[in-house]
């Protein structure tokens, strides 16, 4: 193409594409990254430098973050509300149960927590084809910041980022890197630490498992899911995780026989 717009044709064939015409000469092949992925392991590793770089935590002190907790996703069968599904006889209307509109995306699994070393550092295993987020915790386990996005690796896949939200173009912190190892990276990596003392099932299932086992044998649409509604679930559930906690601290003042003098009942 010319600079006023003008184009040349160059090359044509009907019977063969010529969109991206190679040479044909006597070439240097360029160079192969050689692979990262471990197929006998069925776990990833993510390492932070300092959990302080980047717009994620700025404006807050140093010292204050203490933990990162893992969070996986696990994406709906089907969407929010309703989905009209075109048959051979007629159009049937499949409503999604529990979440009407204003549902949740996906059901989010708390896989565990890894402690955030004093220089901002962190280095913990997760579970390979997860798609997971991270929250930065302060010691009384309240959330500083929450990611939003997601992140995945592949089996025994690395990998490494500056702090949170950091610009694509940093290359790093000079306290970090150029002149000394992070704490993180001169300890072994972290275990998920088990949340709330309960350790996920994902987490232990897939350390007692062969490194044939996978994520989506217990994750998605084709795991295998209990039809007892009592069953104990792999997510979040309301009445076994929050129900309880009301149980012991709050009911005993907060029930239907106190309603009018406790203002609500739990």
């Amino acid at each position: 193409m010319k600079p006023d717009g003008a184009r040349e044709l160059l090359a044509f064939d009907d019977w063969q594409g010529t969109g991206q015409a190679v040479p044909v000469m006597v070439r240097t092949p360029p160079v192969l990254r050689a692979s990262v992925i471990n197929l006998k392991e069925n776990n990833g590793v993510y390492t932070i430098q300092d959990v302080y770089q980047g717009p994620g935590l700025a404006g807050v002190a140093r010292g204050t973050a203490k933990k990162i907790r893992v969070i996986a996703l696990e994406y709906r069968v089907c969407r929010m509300g309703y989905g009209q599904n075109g048959g051979e006889c007629e159009t049937g209307l499949c409503q999604t149960p529990i979440s009407l509109n204003s549902g949740s995306w996906d059901v989010k699994h708390v896989l565990g927590e890894a402690d955030i070393e004093t220089d901002g550092s962190c280095n913990f295993e997760v579970p390979a084809h997860a798609p997971v987020y991270f929250q930065v915790l302060d010691a009384k386990g309240y959330t500083i910041q929450t990611m939003r996005s997601w992140s995945t690796l592949q089996n025994g896949e690395r990998f490494s980022c500056i702090g949170c939200h950091e610009n694509k173009m940093d290359a790093g912190n000079l306290d970090g890197y150029a002149r000394k190892m992070t704490v993180a990276l001169s300890r072994p990596v972290q275990k998920l630490k088990p949340f709330a003392g309960k350790a996920h099932p994902l987490v232990t299932r897939l350390a007692s498992q062969s490194w044939r086992d996978s994520v989506e044998n217990y994750l998605g649409v084709n795991a295998p899911r209990s039809l007892d509604p009592n069953a104990p679930v792999d997510g979040f559930s309301f009445v076994q995780n929050i129900q309880p906690i009301f149980d012991k601290h709050c009911v005993s003042c907060h029930n239907a026989e106190k309603v009018t003098e406790s203002k609500i009942s739990l």
